[in-house]
């Protein structure tokens, strides 16, 4: 029989699937602060994750979808659901994107 493939966060295996997703995983905290990028934000923006890593999300925002993100990022701690919001984020050439965000909790060992 064989065993489970280890899927947690932590494995291998895990972090090769979120690094060669096309799809972008941002990991941020209850404030806005990027944890973690995954390589996908090479090819969607132009830009290496650790442009990200250790800054807050709404500074890569528009202007004009920064509010509908804070309260999105408020609903989330609030609710078992997923939050669903479009918001743009500007690219390597300055230029706007459009990107929908998908926001749900998660408890993170050794995080608050």
């Amino acid at each position: 029989m064989t065993e489970p493939l280890d899927l947690s966060s932590g494995s291998p295996v895990f972090k090769s699937l979120m690094d060669n997703s096309q799809d972008l995983f941002t990991l941020v905290d209850d404030t806005g602060l990027i944890l973690y990028q995954n390589r996908s934000v090479q090819w969607r923006l132009g830009l290496e994750p650790d442009n990200f890593i250790g800054k807050n999300i709404f500074e890569f925002l528009h202007p004009d979808d920064v509010e509908k993100a804070i309260t999105s990022l408020g609903n989330i701690g609030n609710r078992e659901n997923i939050d669903r919001i479009i918001v743009r984020l500007r690219n390597h050439q300055g230029e706007w994107r459009d990107l929908e965000v998908l926001g749900w909790p998660q408890e993170i060992e050794g995080q608050k």
